[in-house]
């Protein structure tokens, strides 16, 4: 059985006010996702940072099956309601998607589904021409995820939402250009500017199916297990990670793996290295001029 997570836990500081119940094309933007959710799953869920946040957004839009509360304090921001809801659900699958992609349809995030059923994903989620991966955006086979969830337990703060992909063996990256052509279908809301921006076409070009080698992963578990009695060598390992990832021009990827290795050295203090990674960060961001 499918379940559709929608993370919901964002304060929408950048926006100005609570844009999930924001009026687009006159219906609120998290009524919009739950309809294109809907049309695949009545199993749906609301993934919320607390109970008052939860009862805006039912007040706007109800008939969800659940409501879902981050339960770790030691983490901030969506890792917290993707860990959380593999933790709470006892379905076979279970995707996320984020409450501020108001321009989403079911077609698109079916197929994205649907791909990753079809290449028998771990785990899955979608990456854009830039590099720029959209990690809230996520599918899981829930048994495999769940057995990483725990990682939150050694990262703590360092915790990132891209933590149970970079984890999953048999992780696949869908190009959008696989699932729409509509520039709009996957952009996230985060300022009031961004609803105006144009409903531009994407390329017709076909960019491929990205398969991250086992490698890869093993390098963040490693790192990621050494964070507490060998900083030096987790330090590297997250070095590692990143370049694979930059070499596979997964930049958001990259780019978390390299600010892992920075709040390792700064642990150290080995501010050169660090000051150096800020330097090699700043480089991927201007890579990632994508849909934003």
């Amino acid at each position: 059985m499918l379940a559709i997570v929608i993370l919901a836990g964002g304060r929408s500081k950048r926006f100005g006010t609570n844009k999930l119940i924001y009026k687009v094309e006159g219906e609120s933007m998290i009524k919009r996702v739950f309809k294109a959710a809907s049309e695949i799953t009545q199993n749906i869920y609301l993934s919320v940072k607390d109970r008052a946040q939860a009862d805006i957004l039912l007040g706007v839009c109800d008939g969800f099956s659940g409501v879902i509360l981050d339960a770790f304090k030691e983490i901030n921001g969506p890792i917290n309601g993707v860990i959380t809801s593999l933790n709470t659900l006892s379905c076979g699958e279970v995707v996320t998607i984020p409450g501020d992609m108001p321009f989403i349809d079911s077609k698109s995030l079916s197929k994205f589904i649907d791909t990753c059923k079809s290449l028998d994903a771990n785990s899955g989620s979608i990456y854009w021409p830039s590099g720029w991966v959209d990690a809230l955006i996520q599918y899981h086979k829930r048994e495999k995820a769940v057995k990483h969830a725990s990682l939150y337990t050694i990262r703590g703060a360092m915790s990132r939402s891209s933590d149970i992909l970079r984890a999953s063996k048999k992780v696949y990256y869908i190009p959008i250009s696989h699932l729409t052509k509509n520039y709009r279908t996957f952009i996230n809301i985060n300022t009031p500017e961004d609803l105006s921006k144009n409903n531009t076409v994407l390329s017709y070009s076909m960019p491929k199916i990205k398969h991250v080698k086992e490698d890869i992963i093993e390098n963040f578990l490693l790192a990621t297990n050494m964070l507490k009695n060998d900083l030096p060598m987790a330090a590297e390992y997250y070095l590692f990670e990143g370049k694979k990832y930059e070499e596979e021009e997964l930049y958001t990827l990259a780019m978390h793996a390299y600010k892992d290795a920075k709040i390792c050295f700064e642990k150290l203090n080995k501010y050169t290295r660090a000051k150096d990674l800020d330097m090699k960060i700043a480089h991927i961001k201007s890579l990632l001029n994508y849909h934003r």
